[in-house]
C-alpha cells in the first residue's frame, strides 16, 4: 500500500481489484423465490425479518437462521426489481423473487469487502462503472488528509523541541508553543492578507494532541490550506526556528504547495506535462515525509490514486466537496436551532428555495 516504486501515470505494481463491482455484489446476493405465502411466513415468522434498534445493518435483518431457504442470521433483505422497496414484503403479490445481503466479516468482526450494497446507478453497460465516474474528492485527501499532515507534524515537531524554550511542564510548554505559534501566524496572514474568513482563530493542545498518543490536526480545511502555505514558510525561513528534519520537511510542504498552486491554475483538463509534474510532486513529497520519519497514513495512499486519475477524469478541483460541506454545516445550524415543527420552513427560506418548489411537491403547501 505504501510502496510508491515504479509508479507511472498509466500503471502501478498494485494492480486492479480482483472482482468488477458486479461481481462483487454478486457474492454477496441471495435471491430468494418467494413462490408461496408459507415462504414468506419462513422468512417473516421463522427468520425474524426485523429492524434492529442500533441500524448498523442498514435495513431489515434476519434473526434467525432458515435452513430451508439457505439464509443466515444477518442477512438483510435489499431492493431489488422485484422488490424495489422493502416495506412492501408482507404484502407483495406472490410469486416474487427477494435479495438478500450477506456481509463478510474478518477475525475482527470488520467488514471485509469493498461494498455494503449495490447501488443501481453503477452499471458497466451503460458506462457508469464506479471506476470511471467516481472520483476522489480533494477536501478530504488533501486538505484534511496530506495537508492536514504535514502541519500537524510541523507543529508537533515545534513542540517536542520547545523552539520557543518555554519552561515549564510538558503541558506548559505544548499550550504556550502553540500560542505564540498563532501569534507568529497572524502576523504573517496580516502581511500575506489572508481574508479573516480563512484564518485560524486559535490553536489549543486539544486541536494537535489526541488521545492515547492519536494525533490528529482538528481545523477546517480552509484554515488547512493556509496553514500549509504558513507551516512550509516556518520551515524554509533562512533564520528559521531550528527543530528536527526541518529541511527535509520544507522541502516536502514546497511539493505540495507547488501540486496545490498548478490545480488552482488549471482548468478541468489539464495538459500532460502538468500531469507528470504533479504525479512528480506527489512521489518526491511521500518519499520526503519518509525520509523525516513521518508515518504514512491510508489517504497518502489516496494521494497517489487521485494524481492518477488526472489525465483520465480530469482537475480533482472541480470535484471537491467545499460547497456541499458549507451547505451541511447551514442545514445543520438551522435544524439545531429551530423547532422540530417548522425547521423545513426555516431551511427553505434560508436557503431560498422556495421559489424552486414545485407545485405538486410535498413542500408547496409552505
Amino acid at each position: 500500500m505504501y510502496d510508491f516504486v515504479g509508479i507511472s501515470l498509466r500503471d502501478s505494481h498494485w494492480g486492479k481489484r480482483r472482482n468488477t463491482y458486479d461481481a462483487e455484489c454478486s457474492l454477496h446476493e441471495h435471491r430468494v423465490a418467494v413462490k408461496s405465502e408459507a415462504v414468506r411466513d419462513l422468512i417473516v415468522e421463522t427468520g425474524g425479518l426485523h429492524f434492529p434498534t442500533d441500524n448498523k445493518p442498514l435495513g431489515r435483518i434476519l434473526r434467525a437462521d432458515v435452513p430451508a431457504l439457505r439464509l443466515l442470521a444477518g442477512d438483510r433483505l435489499d431492493p431489488s426489481v422485484q422488490l424495489p422497496d422493502t416495506l412492501d414484503f408482507e404484502h407483495k403479490a406472490t410469486p416474487f423473487v427477494c435479495v438478500f445481503w450477506r456481509p463478510r466479516y474478518d477475525e475482527r468482526n470488520r467488514i471485509a469487502s469493498w461494498v455494503l450494497r449495490r447501488n443501481p446507478l453503477f452499471c458497466i453497460e451503460l458506462g457508469t462503472d464506479p471506476n470511471d465516474v467516481l472520483h476522489l474528492d480533494t477536501l478530504h485527501t488533501l486538505y484534511l488528509g496530506v495537508y492536514a499532515t504535514f502541519v500537524l507534524e510541523v507543529l508537533l515537531r515545534m513542540c517536542s523541541a520547545n523552539v520557543y524554550d518555554v519552561i515549564g511542564p510538558v503541558e506548559v510548554v505544548r499550550a504556550v508553543t502553540l500560542k505564540r505559534a498563532l501569534s507568529d501566524y497572524k502576523a504573517w496572514a496580516t502581511r500575506n492578507n489572508i481574508p479573516k474568513s480563512y484564518q485560524l482563530q486559535q490553536l489549543t493542545p486539544s486541536m494537535v494532541f489526541g488521545k492515547k498518543g492519536s494525533n490528529q490536526l482538528k481545523t477546517k480545511a480552509a484554515e488547512t490550506g493556509v496553514l500549509l502555505r504558513w507551516a512550509v514558510e516556518v520551515c524554509t525561513r533562512p533564520e528559521g526556528m531550528a527543530f528536527p528534519g526541518r529541511d527535509i520537511l520544507g522541502a516536502a510542504g514546497e511539493c505540495v504547495l507547488d501540486y496545490m498552486m498548478i490545480l488552482r491554475r488549471s482548468d478541468i483538463r489539464i495538459a500532460w506535462d502538468d500531469c507528470c509534474k504533479l504525479l512528480f510532486l506527489c512521489l518526491r513529497h511521500l518519499t520526503l515525509m519518509e525520509d523525516a520519519g513521518v508515518d504514512y497514513l491510508p489517504k497518502a495512499h489516496m494521494f497517489v490514486h487521485i494524481t492518477q486519475k488526472i489525465p483520465k477524469q480530469g482537475n480533482p478541483r472541480f470535484f471537491s466537496t467545499f460547497l456541499d460541506e458549507t451547505l451541511n454545516l447551514t442545514i445543520a445550524n438551522i435544524a439545531a436551532a429551530c423547532h422540530k415543527a417548522n425547521w423545513e420552513l426555516f431551511i427553505f427560506r434560508r436557503l431560498r428555495l422556495l421559489p424552486l418548489v414545485k407545485k405538486n411537491c410535498a413542500f408547496a403547501a409552505l
